[in-house]
């Protein structure tokens, strides 16, 4: 099944496949938001023992068409000395990869220990249930601070005048009003 898997990526999108080993664990995520001074989130577990027909995978069927089926702990369950280690290894991998404005870090605890799956420097954020905006809410950040805080992260690298925060939180309401 693999190979056969294998030989499809390859004819079907005409680049290598990359195999990885399956790491059975926690799912845990980690936004961090800044440049020069970055800021770490609180830690997102996403319990995914409501969607047993996905084996523990946190797969795009789950983001896409049940997003509200596993359950989200914000913070998650760590222990101070789990999240110290996190929030140093997100830090790190934030400046090492030159991530700009914001990042998350989407890790797996296994019996090792923490392993980094990815970085996500576009990561999604749908009000209500994309996991940096719930990091962000556990932080006391609304959705339109959110968006805005690195809408100005962005324009501020390039010298360009930023979003007034007071402006910024009326913007949904007159968009609101004009649809």
């Amino acid at each position: 099944e693999l190979r056969a898997q294998v030989q499809h990526i390859i004819a079907a999108y005409r680049q290598p496949a990359l195999v990885e080993e399956f790491i059975a664990g926690r799912e845990v995520t980690v936004g961090v938001i800044g440049n020069e001074d970055p800021h770490v989130l609180p830690p997102l577990e996403v319990d995914l023992s409501p969607v047993p027909s996905e084996r523990g995978v946190y797969t795009n069927y789950i983001k896409l068409e049940v997003p509200l089926a596993p359950r989200y702990l914000c913070p998650a369950p760590l222990s101070t000395l789990q999240w110290l280690f996190l929030r140093k290894v997100c830090l790190k991998a934030y400046r090492v990869l030159g991530c700009l404005d914001v990042c998350r870090f989407d890790f797996r605890l296994g019996k090792g220990g923490f392993y980094l799956l990815e970085a996500n420097p576009l990561p999604g954020l749908t009000p209500g249930y994309s996991d940096l905006v719930t990091e962000a809410q556990a932080d006391g950040m609304d959705h339109p601070t959110l968006i805005n805080t690195i809408l100005n992260l962005a324009l501020a690298r390039y010298g360009m005048p930023t979003v007034p925060e007071r402006a910024a939180k009326a913007a949904p309401q007159r968009l609101q009003a004009s649809a």
